[in-house]
């Protein structure tokens, strides 16, 4: 136990972060297949499931080919109308749109391998889901591996138009992903 006048950080578990981005992953997958796109699982939890274990468990080295298979995003985003496929990382984070922030590697590792894809951000508040093609994303590196990013003007439908022909159920989703999280906080805290 931490003495009094000592801080203890403790860091969220990989359990808790995958399940909460699976919630957020899940919303975002409804989102998109109700505003009628193809939605597929792509990342390296859908496909390499033992390989993603054995990264975690240090049991396999750091390489290019292990950093560039944990990078990969989530979801594979096919829109027949417009004969295009996107590349979706869906990222959770439970603070205003103006002030997200991400791991500084993870951002890094995301466009050195995968620059094209686009980042979907689930935040209950507000318009609750964001994106930016990763390329364009404008970042603030606050130092201590810590990099801010304003999502502010970046709604989803201004990437994958067809969410807005659908009102009704965007309103519902957003609704479902306020509800389902907004009180979770997975992020380091200090005790």
């Amino acid at each position: 136990m931490a003495r009094p006048h000592e801080l203890k950080v403790i860091e969220p578990i990989f359990e808790e972060t995958r399940t909460v981005g699976n919630v957020a992953k899940e919303c975002v997958r409804a989102l998109l297949e109700g505003s009628g796109y193809g939605v597929y699982p792509f990342g390296y939890e859908s496909y390499t499931t033992h390989i993603k274990d054995l990264i975690h468990q240090k049991r396999m080295g750091r390489t290019e080919t292990t950093e560039q298979l944990a990078a990969m995003p989530d979801l594979l985003v096919v829109d027949d109308a417009n004969k295009a496929i996107e590349l979706v990382e869906v990222k959770y984070r439970n603070r205003y749109p103006s002030n997200v922030n991400l791991n500084t590697r993870a951002i890094e590792r995301l466009r050195k391998f995968w620059p094209n894809s686009i980042a979907v951000w689930v935040v209950p508040c507000e318009e609750v889901f964001y994106a930016c093609r990763l390329k364009d994303l404008k970042t603030t590196d606050q130092g201590l591996g810590i990099t801010d990013i304003d999502l502010t003007d970046q709604t989803i439908d201004k990437l994958f138009r067809k969410v807005t022909e659908q009102p009704e159920m965007v309103r519902r989703l957003k609704e479902l992903a306020v509800k389902m999280l907004k009180s979770v906080d997975v992020g380091i805290r200090v005790e």
